[in-house]
């Protein structure tokens, strides 16, 4: 409950949105480097990352070599790296191979390798909760209860209209379970004829004995006598997907009402966010702080960041 609050907050609210955008993410990660005609950032795996620091380590054992570094080598080891990991390749008009050549650009480059760790690492849930991944399950016990409406995916509204969603989400999955599967051609077909092998077994045969009857007729039917059981299939099959796909997406709808997109978001992050008032004391001291370092700034808002994972840590110790 004190989790989903500050989402009423339009600060806090807009701030979850920019740090939780894929798209934003991608154009920061092709401002360091990046290159997505290389590679697309989807398919960017630890895999790449641990190789090209494993090569950016080799190149700043080399630049380090004394009496000094061998140049051959570097551009060795750099073309690696630059085979290893999808970046642009720096210009040169030299006529040299492209390389990385001092300590600094090592750093940079090492820097840039975090960042697309951090992306590799968040981008995909990211985009998995924007296709509407992420949905809190409801339990049947909580739903249009007190508690449902309290704890479970209430947020954006308020408990009623809350638990009256996650009413509907379970009905729907309820209506999920119950649609039939259509029968087969094989068994539409031996309903028809059940009597018939039992008539021929004699009233004895087992279920076994029918069902292995069963089969050895249908076997023996031709293409033209199977075509109209087929069929039907066919049509029972069409129908049964259609109508699954419209309660799907009428509880896609009712699950993204009752937990939207920001509110997943926000879960995902795993900490608590709380905008600071301008006229508090706090927001004038880090007012000043910031004032008396750079003249010029000015802040228009502060977010207070904490964990409570982290804080339950601190206060074990």
């Amino acid at each position: 409950r004190r989790a989903l609050g500050p989402l009423q907050d339009s600060g806090v609210r807009s701030l979850v949105e920019t740090l939780c955008d894929p798209a934003a993410m991608a154009r920061e990660a092709e401002e360091w480097g990046f290159d997505s005609n290389r590679l697309p950032l989807s398919e960017l795996s630890k895999d790449h990352l641990r190789d090209g620091l494993s090569w950016l380590t080799a190149i700043e054992r080399e630049l380090r070599r004394q009496p000094e570094p061998r140049a051959q080598d570097v551009e060795r080891l750099s073309a690696s790296f630059f085979s290893a990991v999808p970046v642009v390749r720096p210009a040169t008009g030299d006529g040299k191979p492209p390389a990385v050549r001092s300590l600094d650009e090592v750093a940079a480059r090492c820097a840039a390798l975090e960042m697309f760790a951090d992306v590799e690492a968040t981008r995909p849930r990211l985009l998995k909760l924007a296709a509407g991944g992420g949905h809190r399950k409801i339990a049947a016990s909580t739903a249009g209860g007190a508690e449902g409406a309290e704890g479970g995916a209430a947020g954006a509204a308020g408990g009623g209209e809350a638990s009256r969603l996650e009413a509907e989400i379970l009905q729907f999955e309820s209506q999920l379970e119950g649609v039939k599967r259509p029968k087969t051609p094989y068994f539409q077909w031996f309903e028809e004829n059940r009597a018939a092998i039992v008539k021929e077994l004699g009233p004895g045969a087992g279920i076994c004995a029918i069902s292995k009857r069963g089969g050895e007729l249908w076997r023996g039917l031709s293409e033209k006598q199977r075509r109209p059981y087929e069929k039907r299939y066919r049509e029972a099959k069409q129908d049964h997907d259609q109508e699954k796909e419209q309660i799907r997406e009428k509880k896609a709808a009712a699950s993204e009402a009752a937990d939207p997109l920001v509110q997943r978001q926000y879960r995902m992050l795993a900490c608590d966010l709380e905008t600071i008032g301008t006229g508090s004391e706090v927001f004038s001291v880090i007012q000043a702080y910031v004032q008396s370092s750079l003249p010029n700034a000015e802040v228009a808002s502060l977010v207070c960041v904490s964990r409570p994972s982290e804080e339950r840590a601190a206060s074990g110790r």
